[in-house]
């Protein structure tokens, strides 16, 4: 009789130096403004940001070139995008194109929102740089590309200055 076959491993968690997945809390940390702070994670064109809104927490207007997709994943916030304002509750989205001016408050308590950019915002990286095997932008702060593997090299001109989301 056959001897059974063994039972697959259960999947294992991200670490830092996996190409593909993301563990919690890694990624390139901001106070972005008093009562808002993010954390950012870059692909070759395209960011995600998770931001933390505490209760008040206010991005005063601006635009950027960026466009941007947003998902709010808990609490309350005050959106003005083009002049328009409305009051987003959980899962509602938002799409913004670049150039276009936009605000937020978080309303009544903390906050988490999710926000999509293309292309990515160098500017919310810590030492944006080119990686030297594949081009991928990446925060000097990896030791390795995620594209293709690469050292990164250290040091150089660093291009981050603070960021407006």
């Amino acid at each position: 009789m056959p001897e059974p076959e063994p039972e697959p491993a259960p999947p294992s968690r991200p670490t830092d130096a996996d190409p593909y997945f993301i563990p919690t809390g890694s990624g390139t940390r901001h106070a972005l403004f008093p009562g808002v702070d993010l954390c950012v994670t870059a692909g070759r064109g395209l960011m995600i940001s998770v931001v933390e809104f505490q209760p008040g927490g206010v991005v005063p207007e601006h635009s950027h070139p960026h466009e941007q997709m947003g998902y709010l994943v808990s609490g309350l916030l005050e959106f003005t995008v083009g002049g328009q304002t409305r009051l987003l509750e959980p899962g509602d989205r938002w799409r913004i194109p670049g150039g276009v001016p936009h605000r937020v408050v978080a309303v009544g308590g903390p906050a988490v929102a999710l926000d999509v950019f293309h292309p990515i915002r160098e500017d919310y990286l810590l030492d944006p740089r080119p990686c030297a095997g594949c081009g991928t932008i990446l925060d000097g702060s990896a030791p390795s590309c995620w594209s293709c593997g690469a050292a990164v090299a250290s040091g150089g001109p660093s291009s981050a200055d603070s960021g407006v989301g």
